[in-house]
């Protein structure tokens, strides 16, 4: 009875069991999918959060959200959800999003709703009004077809134009709302006639309102319009031709300027390039395709009308090279203790497009763990690393005809476990001290496992005023400024390493020295000069705790009668109308606590006597993309500068935050202090001016500018302060910097950067330049008539005939790809001993750019870097004594060119690693006659001599180190590497070694043959088995079996 009762309750079991399976099933037929409530299908500009909702019988669900209707790209995928909603977050701006829910019982899940969407708001806001810029207002004798432009304003995304013949706009004759750029050309106006015309801004977010109205009248009776112009270059049916190509042509009578078309087909309607403002008769046009077919024509234009088209001429740009497997760079192959967040980094394959980047934890990449082939750039972040494990990696480069190869394979191993570190403790200055420098030290305690600290500085305790932010500092103090005088300044750090970012430091603040000038210090345009605008930007330098500024302007020097009084509560305003041909004369004063103090001496200009024509700039500057700008290194920078008269704030093309997105610096020249961090007071783009840059990415600049000023001689004025300037070519096309010497009376090179100083033979517009004012000139004249031709000015004649009375001898270094080429030294009949014109200056080092140069402060103490040194011709021997800045314990490679150098001497270079010299005449590395000598310097600076004679040097007359000798490490105490110096008198076998305070051997630095000399080596603060050690004292030993024992402290601070 028992078993049969069991067995009857599993039967009924089972029953109960598939009738609610069977109830489930017949049930989930009657589970709808929801129905979607909001937000209403098609809405648009949603700002997060967005809350979606629905209605169903349901109690739970599930929601996908996704930027394609396909669902492949979710943004959310979220199931379980009770309620009958869904809140979104966060939304990528302007963005159309797709979105469903479905409904779910115990077992069943129904059908998906259907599948609505909406588009997030841009985060634009209304854009302002438009500056109208030509024609000038009120201006005559316009022509018929003219070209109207404006400034570009921020976050416009095109703009709305309307003429018309009154002012009230009832009935415009013109009108059209797509302008995409800031000009707008007007065809077919009636001669005589005045019009009035308007700009206004669109976005999504709305429209600006109106610009300013202006007006113009157009030319009385008719004008022959000017004949058709002739090409001249690039020839017809030309192949093989740059994808950055200058096109010439003849000039065309009566022509004011000149319209270009650049087209793929002969029709022009697949046009790639339009101009319709060009005042000369060439134009340079960049990024064609390779191996393309482009066709071009031309016409002139007056105020009378336009020629018929020139003859459509065509050229084909060279085909693309065979692609080359990528060069590995960074981190170096074997490479140990890389973080789990790790840059990997390659040379530049040419004709790339884009790279494959594999990393793998095997050789033969079976266990992929990143695979990307997207990548446009030379290096790639790769994230979440696992700890203490070997990786494998490699990269291909790809374009549309085909892959390279694959690199060779590195591997690297990340590091170990490490802990977060601890807060730092500040040390100076004191908490709450004054009259502190307006250049401090802060100094804070060393963290022995930090990699890392940041240190901020702000106006307030919150840190909402941020004006110093460094996260890439290695040491425990750091140099800020210049600050602001009699301010109060609150600073803290945290240190960091791969494991994590330790908690703030306390908060402590200082206050600086008080020395309080309320006079405004002018400083654009410049004291006495020509040239300028008829719309001019006149900049200050702010006074502490000003409320206002007050601008004067008058054509007397005693301001008996004032042409402009204005007032403003910024350090810059902008002078409208001034009249052609006239000097001015402008000050300003300040008003503090309610007061108005007294005004700061007066400055003049004097203004243009042409009328300013314009053109347009559409250029795209490239950057490395890292995504974190401590990432970036000195050779990363760029100096720019804009042709033409501008006065732009950088700031205008450089997107996001600085010190986080962007950085720029200037030099004003001085021979201390120098380098101006960016303020929004001298930050604009200028005649002839440029700044320092670094920018996360690309930067576009697109603009209307106002073509430089010509003086009486056709020529350019660009303005020059003493010391060396960052100079720009204010023309639209390249200039020969031989033709600005000739006119200019001066000898001084100009030197371009690109991650090293070299000189350049050509002054070229967008870059800028180092110049050195070694005559304190005012001005620098520009040529403004273009040569067609590429100066050979740098190149010497290798033919001619040297003597010992006449040559030079070239170094370039070399350190890891880095250059520096502009370095020379030799003798001539000429020159004396003192500094001469023969010898250039060169630009104070950039960063850790490694460089190298001559040291003379007996020619000019607050200048001392040159780039040459040319003595007199001597009757037996002379020597040259040259510096290197570079990284200590990184290779150097040092090559001489001995082309000019005459065959009857002897040239020597002295090594002070093995203590000898060495004969540069013997066995030269090239059929070139170019020496390579290549050496790993122990410190940040070296010193090289040169020695040039008749004679030879005997190395047995070198001194050898007299007895052995353990040196005083340096630095000591020291933080991530010290050198220890050994001198030997004779070779021995010896073995030097580090001790911990205990007496443990820890690390075995050297073991083996040591010759006769000095010798240098290194410890970087780890054991044998490559840990890191501790702060502590520790003793290094030098040794050997029998006589020598020698041993000496040094203390590792971290």
């Amino acid at each position: 009875m028992i078993r049969r009762k069991n067995k009857n309750h599993k039967f009924i079991f089972l029953v109960t069991f598939c009738s609610l399976l069977l109830t489930q099933e017949l049930s989930a037929q009657f589970i709808s999918p929801p129905t979607l409530i909001s937000p209403a299908n098609g809405s648009g500009n949603l700002s997060a959060p967005v809350t979606l909702t629905w209605s169903s019988s349901a109690s739970s669900f599930h929601v996908q959200v996704a930027s394609d209707v396909s669902f492949n790209n979710l943004l959310v995928d979220v199931s379980g959800i009770s309620n009958q909603s869904y809140v979104i977050n966060v939304l990528a701006g302007g963005t159309k999003y797709y979105w469903r829910v479905n409904a779910s019982s115990l077992l069943f899940t129904s059908d998906w709703s259907s599948v609505w969407n909406f588009t997030s708001a841009s985060g634009q806001t209304i854009p302002p009004a438009p500056a109208l810029i030509s024609p000038a207002n009120n201006s005559t004798n316009q022509p018929t077809t003219i070209v109207l432009s404006w400034n570009a304003s921020t976050g416009a995304d095109h703009y709305w134009i309307q003429i018309a013949t009154d002012q009230t706009f009832s009935n415009p004759t013109i009108g059209d709302s797509t302008i995409r750029g800031t000009s707008y050309q007007a065809n077919n106006l009636t001669i005589s006639t005045n019009y009035f015309w308007r700009v206004k801004v669109i976005n999504s977010a709305g429209s600006s309102s109106w610009s300013s109205v202006w007006n113009f009248t157009t030319v009385s009776g008719q004008i022959q319009p000017p004949l058709q112009p002739t090409l001249v270059s690039p020839l017809d049916k030309s192949v093989n031709q740059p994808t950055s190509i200058t096109f010439n042509w003849n000039s065309a009578s009566n022509a004011d300027h000149y319209l270009i078309q650049v087209a793929t087909d002969q029709t022009f309607s697949n046009m790639v390039y339009t101009n319709y403002t060009i005042t000369g008769t060439s134009q340079q046009v960049n990024n064609l395709q390779n191996n393309k077919t482009y066709f071009w024509q031309v016409r002139a234009a007056n105020a009378g009308g336009q020629s018929p088209w020139s003859a459509t001429w065509s050229f084909t740009t060279s085909s693309q090279a065979t692609l080359e497997a990528p060069a590995l760079s960074s981190p170096v192959n074997g490479a140990t203790n890389q973080p789990i967040t790790l840059t990997l980094s390659w040379g530049n394959a040419a004709n790339a497009t884009s790279y494959n980047l594999q990393v793998a934890k095997d050789s033969t990449f079976n266990n992929k763990v990143f695979n990307d082939s997207t990548i446009t750039s030379n290096y790639k972040q790769v994230n979440t690393l696992a700890q203490a494990t070997q990786y494998f990696w490699r990269v291909n480069a790809r374009n549309n005809t085909g892959i390279s190869n694959w690199s060779s394979v590195w591997n690297f191993t990340t590091v170990s476990q490490q802990t977060i570190p601890s807060a730092p403790v500040l040390v100076s200055p004191t908490n709450g001290t004054t009259d502190e420098p307006l250049n401090p030290i802060l100094l804070w305690s060393s963290i022995v496992s930090a990699a890392k600290y940041r240190l901020q500085l702000a106006k307030d305790f919150s840190f909402s005023n941020i004006i110093f932010d460094d996260s890439t500092i290695t040491t425990s103090s750091k140099q800020v400024g210049p600050l602001t005088q009699a301010t109060q300044y609150f600073w803290r750090v945290n240190a960091r390493n791969n494991s994590g970012i330790s908690n703030w430091s306390s908060v402590w603040n200082f206050t600086t020295l008080n020395n309080e000038n309320f006079v405004p210090v002018l400083i654009s345009p410049s004291d006495g000069i020509g040239n300028i605008p008829l719309t001019t930007l006149c900049v200050w330098d702010s006074v502490k705790n000003a409320q206002q500024y007050q601008i004067q302007v008058s054509k007397q020097p005693n301001f008996s009668l004032i042409v402009i009084s204005d007032s403003t509560t910024k350090t810059n305003i902008q002078l409208e109308s001034l009249d052609n041909y006239t000097t001015y004369y402008w000050r300003v004063r300040a008003k503090v606590t309610n007061n108005w103090r007294q005004y700061c001496s007066a400055w003049r200009f004097t203004t243009r006597s042409s009328t300013p024509t314009y053109f347009n700039i559409d250029t795209t500057i490239t950057f490395p993309a890292y995504e974190d700008l401590s990432s970036y290194k000195s050779s990363d920078y760029k100096i720019i500068g804009l042709p033409g008269t501008s006065h732009i704030p950088i700031i205008n093309f450089l997107p996001g935050t600085r010190l986080q997105d962007w950085q720029a610096y200037w030099d004003n020249g001085a021979p201390d202090g120098y380098l101006l961090d960016y303020n929004e007071n001298n930050f604009f783009f200028s005649i002839g001016k440029a700044f320092w840059i670094i920018n996360k990415g690309p930067i576009r600049i697109t603009a209307t500018i106002e073509n430089a000023p010509l003086n009486n001689n056709n020529n350019v004025e660009i303005p020059l302060h003493g010391g060396w300037n960052m100079i720009t070519n204010p023309l639209t096309f390249p200039v020969d910097w031989d033709s600005v010497k000739t006119i200019n009376n001066i000898t001084e090179p100009v030197y371009s950067y690109n991650g090293a100083f070299n000189i350049s033979d050509t002054f070229k517009p967008f870059e800028g330049f180092y110049y050195f004012n070694s005559t304190n000139l005012s001005k620098l004249e520009i040529p403004s008539k273009f040569s067609g031709r590429i100066s050979s000015s740098g190149k010497k004649n290798l033919n001619k005939q040297t003597s010992s009375k006449n040559w030079t001898v070239k170094i370039k270094l070399n350190v890891e790809g880095q250059v520096d080429s502009a370095a020379w030294f030799g003798v001539s009949s000429s020159p004396t001993n003192d500094y001469n014109k023969l010898n250039a200056h060169k630009p104070r080092n950039w960063g850790t750019t490694p460089t190298i140069y001559f040291m003379h402060p007996e020619w000019d103490k607050d200048y001392p870097v040159f780039a040459s040194d040319i003595k007199p011709s001597f009757a037996n021997s002379s020597e040259w004594t040259f510096e290197i800045k570079s990284h200590a314990w990184k290779p150097v490679s040092l090559t001489f060119n001995l082309k000019e150098f005459p065959g009857n001497l002897n040239i020597y270079l002295f090594n002070t690693v093995s203590n000898k010299w060495i004969n540069l005449r013997e066995n030269p590395s090239t059929q070139n006659l170019e020496y390579q000598y290549q050496f790993t310097p122990v410190s940040s600076k070296t010193s090289v001599k040169i020695m040039v004679g008749k004679e030879s040097q005997d190395n047995s007359k070198v001194s050898t180190p007299s007895d052995f000798d353990l040196g005083n490490n340096y630095p000591n105490p020291f933080n991530l590497s010290t050198t220890i110096p050994v001198s030997m008198p004779v070779q021995s076998e010896v073995e030097i070694s580090v001790y911990n305070i205990i007496g443990n051997q820890i690390k075995t630095i050297y073991k083996g043959t040591l010759g006769s000399g000095k010798h240098w080596f290194r410890w970087d603060g780890t054991d044998d088995k490559g840990n890191i050690i501790s702060s502590g004292i520790y003793f290094y030993r030098l040794s050997d079996n029998s006589k020598i024992d020698m041993i000496k402290k040094m203390i590792l601070m971290k």
